[in-house]
């Protein structure tokens, strides 16, 4: 990867905090404070603290 697409990737990423109403749709509460594990690193970390791209036909948390 360029630098050019890792500056394009940084530019499409925000903080789960951008994705609360979205998430407050499908689970019926306030997601941002829940804590969600890594199924690869098993890091674990809140909701609205995970990198989220908004971008597209989702979004990927």
């Amino acid at each position: 990867m360029n630098m050019d697409d890792a500056d394009m990737n940084t530019a499409l990423m925000v903080d789960g905090n951008a994705v609360a109403g979205q998430l407050m749709d499908v689970f019926g509460r306030d997601m941002t404070m829940a804590v969600a594990r890594c199924a690869g690193c098993t890091r674990e970390a809140e909701m609205g603290a995970l990198i989220a791209f908004t971008r597209g036909p989702g979004v990927v948390l």
